[in-house]
């Protein structure tokens, strides 16, 4: 299943238009750089707009804390003045014996302007006495009250149980109608320690205590609230927007740390941050809805995918043009070759340039006119090879005359009794007869030294024994077929440029046919003039220059004829030394393919 959904994968990436995978992977370098950094950019702003959200709305909160322990401890600062003055305890027990009725009435003036002072100074609203005597309390009822009006108070059992102030929020005070809040603390006799003897009550308007909330959160759905176990005492924000139940506010107070927790409140997620105020006992919240700190991110995220969008139309549009510019000339390089393709030889030359493309088209440009050059030179060659194929046939029949004629002679010499002649005619009837060899291109080793050894016959008629030939030949290799006429040219350019260019004009020739591995190998030595180096490579090199010997049949044309029958690296190879001999070898090979192996 992998293999051919790769498989077709690439069929279809091979078969789909080069227009077409330029605007593809031209889309691809524009959008997917811009879609990863559009990616790490709303992930990281929106990481960094939470961070710096929650940071503001902690400074805010903790701003609120500093409000609100300023404002209390003011109030204990106040309480815990006023505990170690004297005129309190004496205006807290009126019924003493030696207290006279004018010092009552003296103290409770002094008492009253000490209030007054310590309101201004201190910043609280108001300052009591909680008394159990008559005295001049119910006359007054502002500075001096009767205890029992808080003696019925669920946290006046606190009193009695530690020597310390108390704080009372609005909701301990069911049948109150002001919004204060107060720090309160039991006065014992100093007659008789442990004793109670009055209650000192040091109030905070709730307007004051609402000044402190002011501003303390950073969004408009958040909201900051201050609360004594489930009660809220105060709230600022929009608490309708964000109700809470008083099962959300527990699991809020119940999670009061040091860090922002993630809580589900009023229906939706929300970042809460509470803390313990530590001379109160109340609880400070803070909660803000997780879509206001994501919609800033959420806002960005939108104005990137409109930029997104545009950026893909214009990477569609700048695709589409450019696709269109780069492949205009290979689609005009490609409607060119299909007139070629046709048959089509006069289509007008394209424009080259210098890049890839411009050197396509012009290699197409002179592979156009080298075709028009090789048609016309084909036609030519046409004209010629029938020419040829006239003079083919009078050279067949030529020969079968001479070779006719030369049986005739012979019959003649033998009536005759003339054994020179006779052996010279069969000599030459052999040689042509192998020449001819029924028309076919291939004879085995055994006609070709046959060919050969008629031919060095013929020459020693004419040369006498200035040239003395010896035979080493191997009846292993006899049998194996090889194109024909390839030793004859060669003993004769030995007989000729190598020993008859002597000054004694005398010499061997040795011809061997032995096997070398794989290889039939036929040699040719002589101990000649030689050749230099250069004269070597000028007969023997591979040029396209055609070097004749004086028998006409050229060395390179052996030498192209074995390679167009066999393949490299067979063909003549030669080594030579001036002034001591040349040896040149034909190499073949011993076992051929059926097409290879056409003989006689």
């Amino acid at each position: 299943m992998r293999k051919r959904m790769t498989k077709t994968l690439q069929g279809l990436i091979r078969d789909t238009g080069l227009r077409t995978k330029m605007i593809v992977l031209f889309s691809a370098l524009l959008l997917l750089p811009f879609g990863f950094f559009a990616f790490y950019a709303v992930s990281h702003t929106r990481d960094t707009m939470r961070e710096q959200t929650l940071s503001a709305a902690y400074k805010a909160f903790y701003d609120t804390i500093t409000a609100i322990n300023t404002k209390t401890n003011r109030a204990t600062d106040v309480v815990s003045l006023l505990i170690y003055e004297d005129i309190v305890y004496r205006s807290a027990e009126p019924d003493a014996p030696d207290y006279t009725y004018l010092q009552q009435l003296e103290d409770y003036r002094a008492l009253s302007a000490e209030f007054e002072n310590l309101k201004l100074l201190g910043g609280v609203s108001s300052i009591c006495l909680y008394i159990d005597a008559p005295g001049l309390s119910s006359a007054d009822g502002q500075i001096l009250r009767s205890l029992s009006e808080i003696s019925s108070l669920p946290k006046f059992a606190l009193f009695n149980e530690e020597h310390s102030h108390q704080w009372f929020s609005p909701k301990d005070f069911a049948d109150r109608k002001d919004a204060s809040f107060s720090c309160m603390r039991m006065l014992y006799n100093p007659r008789s320690p442990g004793s109670p003897l009055a209650v000192l009550r040091v109030d905070l308007s709730g307007e004051e205590m609402m000044n402190a909330l002011h501003g303390s959160s950073v969004t408009e759905q958040g909201v900051v609230l201050l609360l004594d176990g489930e009660d809220i005492l105060l709230s600022y924000g929009r608490p309708d927007a964000l109700p809470l139940s008083g099962k959300e506010l527990e699991q809020i107070t119940n999670n009061a740390g040091e860090e922002w927790q993630s809580v589900f409140a009023g229906g939706e997620a929300c970042y809460s941050y509470c803390t313990t105020l530590p001379d109160t006992g109340w609880h400070l919240v803070t909660v803000i809805p997780h879509r206001e700190i994501a919609a800033p991110g959420a806002k960005l995220r939108n104005n990137l995918l409109l930029v997104a969008v545009f950026l893909v139309v214009l990477a569609l549009a700048a695709a589409v043009l450019i696709s269109a510019l780069l492949t205009r000339r290979i689609r005009l390089l490609s409607e060119r070759m299909q007139e070629v393709e046709s048959g089509r030889m006069d289509v007008a030359p394209l424009s080259p340039g210098k890049d890839e493309v411009g050197q396509l088209i012009d290699h197409f440009n002179n592979m156009v006119a080298h075709l028009r050059e090789l048609m016309d030179a084909q036609v030519r060659q046409g004209m010629e090879i029938k020419n040829l194929e006239l003079k083919a046939l009078q050279a067949q029949i030529n020969p079968h005359f001479l070779y006719n004629t030369l049986d005739t002679i012979n019959s003649f010499a033998f009536e005759k009794d003339s054994p020179e002649i006779r052996e010279l005619v069969g000599a030459l009837a052999t040689f042509y007869r192998i020449s001819l060899s029924k028309g076919s291109d291939r004879i085995p080793i055994r006609s070709e030294i046959a060919h050969a050894r008629a031919y060095v016959g013929i020459q020693k008629f004419r040369f006498a024994d200035q040239i003395t030939v010896y035979w080493e030949i191997e009846e292993e290799i006899e049998d194996v077929s090889i194109i024909k006429i390839v030793l004859q040219p060669l003993i004769e350019n030995a007989m000729i440029h190598g020993i008859f260019e002597k000054e004694s004009s005398n010499g061997t020739i040795t011809v061997r046919a032995f096997r070398e591995g794989n290889d039939a190998v036929l040699q040719v030595t002589d101990d000649g003039v030689g050749m230099t180096s250069e004269e070597v490579a000028q007969y023997f090199g591979e040029t396209e220059e055609v070097t004749t010997t004086a028998g006409g049949y050229g060395i390179r044309n052996i030498h192209a004829r074995l390679r167009l029958s066999y393949g490299a690296p067979y063909g003549l190879s030669c080594e030579s030394e001036k002034n001591k001999g040349t040896t040149v070898s034909v190499r073949i090979p011993l076992h051929q393919t059926p097409s290879q192996s056409q003989s006689q």
